[in-house]
């Protein structure tokens, strides 16, 4: 019987018996007759994800976000694939796309949200790696730039993050991003709110 749900049952066969080339075989093979079968792309896609194949789970993904432009659950692992390539300003596009699908998505929000924040905090700490007693004009500049860029990038985290914690106030890792952001912001009430938060669960 060639139709979808049986190549899917091949394919979990081959799986289940650990071999992941076979299944995939049968899959694309499926996919020259049934090409934009959504669910055919999403178990080729699981076994990219799997063995960490981000190039062609990147692939697959856009495929089926372009079919289903209203899932925020696929636009949001294109992203998190996009993340673990480096591609960073795709990865924001993505993670944008999920969260006006669900604006209170929290993995979405916070996958975000964390990207602008690890990317401050790589601009902090290249800043301080430049200070020395005596510094250029020019170097003093650079620093400061890197300084005021990295702040500018906590300030776009932090809406991201706070959507993130409206969605799920418990998660540790939210609460610490959003304490460190308020720090570094000067926000002194939100500051010592999380403090308060972290010290309950520790």
């Amino acid at each position: 019987y060639q139709v979808p749900n049986v190549f899917l049952f091949i394919s979990t066969l081959y799986r289940n018996a650990e071999n992941d080339e076979e299944a995939l075989k049968i899959l694309q093979g499926a996919r020259v007759t049934y090409p934009r079968e959504q669910s055919l792309i999403i178990e080729e896609l699981n076994i990219y994800l799997t063995n960490q194949d981000f190039e062609r789970a990147k692939a697959n993904l856009e495929l089926a976000a372009e079919q289903d432009p209203t899932n925020e659950i696929l636009w949001f692992s294109l992203g998190s694939v996009f993340d673990n390539l480096g591609n960073y300003d795709e990865a924001i596009i993505a993670y944008i796309k999920a969260i006006e699908v669900k604006s209170d998505y929290f993995d979405a929000n916070y996958n975000l949200g964390a990207l602008y924040f690890n990317k401050a905090v790589l601009g902090i700490n290249e800043a301080n790696e430049m200070w020395k007693p005596r510094m250029t004009k020019t170097e003093a500049s650079k620093q400061k730039k890197l300084e005021e860029d990295s702040k500018a990038l906590f300030i776009t985290a932090r809406p991201y993050l706070e959507r993130a914690y409206a969605s799920d106030s418990n998660d540790i890792e939210t609460i610490r991003s959003l304490k460190d952001i308020y720090a570094r912001t000067g926000e002194d009430d939100k500051f010592i709110e999380m403090s308060n938060l972290l010290k309950g669960v520790q």
